[in-house]
């Protein structure tokens, strides 16, 4: 089986509350739990991976903030392998607030701390120490404010020399900068996708032409999931399959987390060598699993089974003249 390390650059402390129609400018009194996460894109990914039981070592930055304090403690009750790279600073909070009345998600986000290079140099040592040919490093989210534009494509390009892969997904502001490393697996949304490309990405075969344009730019597996979780095309130089999830009502729909679900749970199968088409249905299952439940809750093996077999999976390989 292969490692896999998560890299948390920018994470943030994550609640989650639910109301029964948000009434702006009025008190609101939550229902049901409130959910704290110690969160970030790859943080999520790591919780993902632990929860469909495969082994991880998430790597996480930071400060010296009452946010930071909150996190840590909330990392002693994972049970993967956590190493934390200080910086001098504060880490963000985002509030997630689930409104089940209008059926909509809204977000509020914060900003974090300025990061120096010889901070940055300390998450760089952590990650490159133990890498292997069967080493997947996965970078999530974005760069932390201070850190140079090219730190990403630095980064991988120190993982690739000593042999790891890395699996890259980040926004488009970090993203031409970290494709020119060639990282081997890059995964982003239709809104990512219409943002790096700078054109309107409205129907599937826009989605498709960005998948191909990312395998042009030295991806070895382009990752794109649709608008509206409605599926994730996935393509590599030789196979791109199409994978969707038709639910027959949602009584939650969250998809905050859900794309960190997939690419769990699309890792937990590459992890154990297992086929594009596989991997997919195992991802997109996950994210399904995500999506349907409050806050940054995943799936575990036998939760995300039902999800699997209500998979359809569409071959695109061969393309029609």
């Amino acid at each position: 089986m292969k490692q896999i390390k998560t890299v948390t650059l920018n994470p943030s402390l994550d609640r989650t509350i639910t109301v029964h129609y948000l009434n702006l400018g009025y008190q609101n009194r939550s229902v049901g739990d409130t959910h704290l996460y110690p969160a970030g894109r790859a943080m999520n990914i790591a919780e993902g991976l632990a929860s469909l039981a495969i082994p991880v070592e998430a790597i996480v930055m930071l400060g010296d903030c009452p946010n930071s304090t909150a996190y840590e403690s909330l990392l002693q009750a994972r049970d993967f392998s956590i190493h934390i790279a200080r910086f001098s600073g504060t880490i963000r909070s985002n509030l997630f607030v689930i409104d089940t009345g209008n059926n909509h998600e809204t977000i509020i986000k914060e900003t974090g701390g300025t990061v120096s290079a010889s901070e940055m140099n300390l998450v760089d040592d952590l990650v490159l120490n133990g890498i292997s040919s069967q080493t997947i490093v996965v970078l999530a989210g974005s760069l932390p404010d201070g850190a140079d534009e090219d730190a990403a494509s630095q980064l991988i390009r120190q993982i690739k020399a000593v042999g790891g892969q890395v699996f890259l997904h980040t926004d488009s502001e970090f993203l031409a900068q970290a494709l020119s490393a060639d990282p081997d697996i890059v995964a982003i949304n239709q809104l990512q996708a219409e943002s790096y490309f700078n054109f309107p990405v409205r129907v599937e075969s826009d989605v498709i032409y960005c998948a191909e344009q990312l395998l042009a730019q030295g991806a070895k597996l382009a990752l794109v999931a649709l608008a509206d979780h409605q599926g994730v095309i996935g393509m590599s130089a030789t196979e791109r399959f199409k994978v969707e999830y038709d639910p027959p009502a949602r009584n939650v729909e969250a998809f905050s987390g859900s794309f960190s679900a997939f690419i769990a749970g699309f890792l937990s199968a590459i992890a154990q060598e297992q086929p594009l088409k596989d991997a997919l249905i195992t991802g997109w299952s996950s994210a399904s699993y995500t999506a349907e439940h409050v806050g940054n809750e995943f799936g575990n093996p036998d939760g995300i089974a039902e999800y699997k077999a209500a998979m359809t999976v569409e071959d695109l390989t061969v393309v029609d003249e």
